[in-house]
Formats: C-alpha cells, sequence, structure tokens
C-alpha cells in the first residue's frame, strides 16, 4: 500500500493505492474473501480563513490562527485583548484571559492592581477591588482591615471604620455582642454599653422598653416608674405632654384636665399668659378685675396694651386709638380730622387761598389745594422746595410770593459780579471809618480827620504836604537860577579867561 496526502485549494486529498496485489481475507466464521484493490481515495475539506493554518489530529480538525485571531465556529477571527492576556470565542463571545495585575477593560487587557489579597476588575471605566475577607480598599489596594466575624470592616480617610450585624457593637476595634433589643441600637462608650433608643421607647434593664409621653415630652425610666419630662409648655397629664403654657412668668398646671397658671407677683393671667402690667413709660398700669388698664399722661393714649403719643392738634378735645389701633380725632367745632389731626372746615371754595376749592370728604369739608400749596386755607407755597437748594449755593435764600420764587441775599448781603452773596460791609472798604449797612448799599462813617467815600483821605496830611510843596518849589526856583549863573560865568570863561565877577572874590 501506498498513502499520499495533498493540499488543494484548502481540501486534503487523501490517496490509497494497490499495485494490483491480491488480498485474502478471513471472517470470524471462517469463510475466505479474495479481493483486488486498486484505488481508493477522499477528499476532507480543511480551511481556518486566512488567518490561521489548518490540520487534522485523529480526524479531527485543527486551527492555528495567528496572534490577535482565535477560532470560531472552525474560522480564525480577530481576536485581541493586546499583550498582557490570551483571547478566545465563547459561545460565540470574546473572552479575554488577562495575566495576574491586569484585568478587562474596553475589550483590552489593562493595569488592575489590587494588592496580593484581592481581585481587581473595571466597572463603567471604575477600578473596583474586591477584596479577601479580613482586607478593605484604600488608596485602590486591599489592606488589612479586620472587624472580626461579626463586622464589615472599611476605610475613611485612613481611618478603620466597623460597621457591625445587628446585635453587635465596636470595642477596641472589635464587633462584639452588644444588644438592646429590636426598638435600639446599642454602642460602647469608654467600655460601657449605651441604648440609643428608637423614639417612643427608653431603656430599662439593658433593653429598649416602651416609653412614651407624647410628641412633646422625654420618657424615661425610674426604679421601674415611667416619668416623662415635659417640653417648656408642656404638663403630664394621664402620662402624656399636654399643651399647658402661662409664659416665661409664670407655672402651668393641669388639674382635673383644666389649665391653671400660677403667676409671678407683678404678673396677671390675661387670656391664659402670665402678663406684667406694663402701659409703658408715658402711663400707669393696673389690673382690675383680672382685665389691664392703662391710665396714659396728657397727649397719650393706649394703643395695643401701651401708651402712645396721640395728639390731635390745638383745634382738638382729646385723641384715641379704636380697637384696630387707628387714630381717633374728637375735635373742636368748626374743625375736623384731616391726616390725624383736626383741620378747619370750609364752607365754601372762597374760603381756600391761591385757587384752592373747597371739597366734601369723608369726615367733613376741606380746602383741597393746587400743587404747590399747602395748609388749611391753601396758604403755605411749597415753591420754594424746588428752589431751596440752589439758593442755599450761592449763600442766599428762598422767598416765594404766591405764585413764584426766587433766591434773595439775607439782610446784610448783596450779590457780587461772581453771582454770590456776600456780606456788604468788611473791614477792607472803609479804610479809616466805620461800614453801615444802608438797604443794599453801604455807606462809610469816617474817623475824625480822614474823608472821602472810603475814610481814606487823611485831611492834615494834606495841609503839610502844600506848606512842604511851596518851600520845594522855591527851592528849586533858587536852585535853578544859581545853576544857570553858574553856567553862564563858565561859558564867559571860555571866551575871554576871566569872569566879571572874579573881582568880587
Amino acid at each position: 500500500w501506498k498513502i499520499h496526502v495533498a493540499i488543494c485549494y484548502n481540501w486534503i486529498l487523501v490517496l490509497i493505492i494497490n499495485l494490483n496485489e491480491r488480498f485474502n481475507c478471513q471472517a470470524r466464521n471462517g469463510v475466505k474473501y479474495k479481493f483486488t484493490l486498486k484505488l481508493l481515495y477522499y477528499f476532507v475539506e480543511c480551511y481556518c480563513g486566512p488567518h490561521g493554518k489548518c490540520s487534522f489530529n485523529d480526524y479531527n480538525k485543527v486551527c492555528s490562527c495567528d496572534r490577535g485571531f482565535s477560532e470560531i465556529d472552525g474560522i480564525c477571527k480577530e481576536c485581541d485583548c493586546g499583550s498582557n492576556g490570551i483571547c478566545s470565542f465563547n459561545e460565540g463571545y470574546k473572552v479575554c484571559l488577562c495575566d495576574r495585575g491586569f484585568s478587562e477593560k474596553d475589550g483590552k487587557c489593562r493595569e488592575c492592581y489590587c494588592g496580593p489579597h484581592g481581585k481587581c476588575s473595571f466597572d463603567d471605566y471604575n477600578k473596583v477591588c474586591s477584596c479577601d475577607r479580613g482586607f478593605s480598599e484604600i488608596d485602590g489596594i486591599c489592606k488589612e482591615c479586620y472587624c472580626g466575624p461579626h463586622g464589615k470592616c472599611s476605610f475613611d480617610d485612613y481611618n478603620k471604620v466597623c460597621s457591625c450585624d445587628r446585635g453587635f457593637s465596636e470595642i477596641d476595634g472589635i464587633c462584639k455582642e452588644c444588644d438592646c433589643g429590636s426598638n435600639g441600637i446599642c454602642s460602647f462608650n469608654e467600655g460601657y454599653k449605651v441604648c440609643l433608643c428608637d423614639r417612643g421607647f427608653s431603656e430599662k434593664d439593658g433593653k429598649c422598653r416602651e416609653c412614651y409621653c407624647g410628641p412633646h415630652g422625654k420618657c424615661s425610666f425610674n426604679d421601674y416608674n415611667k416619668v416623662c419630662s415635659c417640653d417648656r409648655g408642656f404638663s403630664e397629664i394621664d402620662g402624656i405632654c399636654k399643651e399647658c403654657y402661662c409664659g416665661q412668668n409664670g407655672f402651668c398646671s393641669l388639674k382635673s384636665g383644666v389649665k391653671v397658671c400660677s403667676c409671678e407677683d407683678g404678673y396677671s393671667e390675661i387670656n391664659g399668659r402670665c402678663q406684667k402690667c406694663d402701659c409703658g413709660p408715658y402711663g400707669n398700669c393696673y389690673f382690675k378685675n383680672a382685665k389691664k388698664i392703662c391710665y396714659c399722661k396728657q397727649f397719650f393714649a393706649e394703643k395695643f396694651g401701651k401708651c402712645i403719643e396721640c395728639y390731635c392738634g390745638m383745634q382738638s378735645w382729646s385723641c384715641r386709638f379704636s380697637s384696630r389701633g387707628k387714630k381717633v380725632c374728637d375735635c373742636k367745632p368748626g374743625y375736623a380730622q384731616k391726616n390725624e389731626t383736626c383741620v378747619e372746615m370750609c364752607k365754601s371754595s372762597s374760603d381756600c387761598l391761591n385757587e384752592g376749592i373747597c371739597r366734601r370728604f369723608e369726615s367733613g369739608s376741606f380746602c383741597d389745594c393746587g400743587p404747590y400749596f399747602s395748609g388749611d386755607r391753601c396758604e403755605k407755597s411749597e415753591f420754594c422746595d424746588h428752589l431751596k437748594e440752589k439758593c442755599e449755593e450761592i449763600g442766599a435764600i428762598c422767598v416765594s410770593t404766591p405764585w413764584k420764587a426766587t433766591c434773595e441775599c439775607p439782610k446784610g448781603k448783596m450779590f457780587t459780579p461772581r453771582g454770590m452773596c456776600e456780606d456788604i460791609c468788611d473791614a477792607a472798604k472803609c479804610l479809616y471809618g466805620k461800614c453801615e449797612v444802608t438797604g443794599k448799599t453801604y455807606r462809610c462813617i469816617c474817623e475824625e480827620g480822614f474823608s472821602g467815600l472810603l475814610c481814606d483821605i487823611n485831611n492834615n496830611i494834606k495841609t503839610n504836604i502844600s506848606i512842604w510843596g511851596i518851600s520845594l518849589i522855591v527851592f528849586c526856583f533858587i536852585l535853578l537860577v544859581t545853576m544857570v549863573g553858574v553856567l553862564c560865568c563858565g561859558f564867559q570863561n571860555v571866551r575871554n579867561n576871566r569872569c566879571d565877577h572874579s573881582k568880587h572874590f
């Protein structure tokens, strides 16, 4: 026999050739057969795709895939988990078998290490450490963290935290048995058991037992007896804290379910409150039949239990406040209340000045003034309200007439070319005299021996100047004649070498 195997176009050709040899075959039953086999052949397909090499192992097809590819359904398909893992397919799904210290993320084996005591994985791009029992994650590494068999250990800002099972509490870093019952939380404080009971329960014999005083009280046990500590303004009745408040200056109690106020000295119960009898600094207070009464001073009246200023002007008989706090004026005849004061009423518009109109209002007839006027009879002008500030800037005052307002300098001042009001008189205006204001100008009253508008002329100096002036003129004339004579002599000397006057020397 000769066997030939050839690969042709992804097929394997198996040839079995016999060179006309005869064979004798004997069956198990002893019968012999003779036959001649000349040629036996068959073809078997073997293809793994362009990225794999196909072969048979004991008649089984075997694909040897290139790196980055793996077999699925007899074909080498792309399957890459990176250089730190092996890729394969499992039921059609890609599976990455990553090296130690790596875990699959986005189809690749990426670095993911939680230490030797934890398994690392990724969850939505975040690293997740599944630590062994007795270890917990801190800074991405599973470190020893043990709270005993009845607690779960974790880290919070590098501090060990024990989350103990129900009925256990942490002491010295280990969860130990600590049971306050099903209605409270047990803990240790400096080695002592402490029960933090639910609302409506309180500790008794190391267990949280039912103890309720209502929402306005705190319940506790004292020698097996229930004790209610009620909030301010509440008192116990039938084991429940019920409202009972008399104010800060009284003690409240309930007798047969009825509220009773025991007030301090100087206080009395008014509408269920212990109130001080106080009408303020402008009145005297006292209680009469449990009712507060205020006697107020003149020009004051009671308003909400206090004496408040109440004045309606000189034309009122009295002033008071209504139960709602509204001011009420009792005015004299011919006057009625307007703007919380007694105002003179008008009969017709002729009673009103500056074109005011007499109108009927709720309380009476009054002058209704036009713009820029006020007063009972519209006698006050308000034109200066808009000009007053400007007048003050230049040192003037505002003067109003019925329909006009102007800036005028006050007495003793006058307008200057600079547009300012300045003093009419000052020390520089009358040199040797006294300045006196006359209307809008001034005059100088000169001292004795002085005259002129500004008292700047000295009458004595004027006479002396006249005498000295004449003397000076005479002296100058004589000096002039002498100088002329000297000049003539000098000129004649030049001509005659002599002077007619030399005989006198």
